[in-house]
């Protein structure tokens, strides 16, 4: 069950619209991407945040990282990421980077 551990200025609810939103097993689902983390912590004004413990799927690529940094809405860098097209549990073949 997804925790919100802090919005802004301490709010018990998530700040969606508010700035700056903190989660402990995270489980995001949009029509072609989800996401599933740990820990994710993100600033919706500078699109700026970090997600441990990644996994999640975005199109026709499927991704695990054990830590992404994301430095705005369009640049991240990771550590141990892997990315594949292949919809299976185990994957046959995945692309593997210690760092992104």
């Amino acid at each position: 069950e997804p925790k919100i551990l802090s919005g802004e200025n301490g709010e018990s609810g998530p700040a969606l619209d508010k700035g700056r939103l903190t989660l402990e097993h995270a489980h995001i689902v949009e029509p072609t991407r989800e996401l599933t983390a740990d820990y994710l912590d993100y600033d919706f004004r500078t699109g700026a945040g970090e997600v441990t413990n990644a996994k999640g799927q975005a199109g026709i690529y499927y991704f695990s990282a054990d830590k992404l940094h994301l430095h705005g809405p369009q640049t991240l860098s990771g550590e141990n990421v892997w990315v594949t097209t292949c919809d299976r549990a185990h994957p046959h073949y995945k692309i593997r980077l210690s760092e992104l």
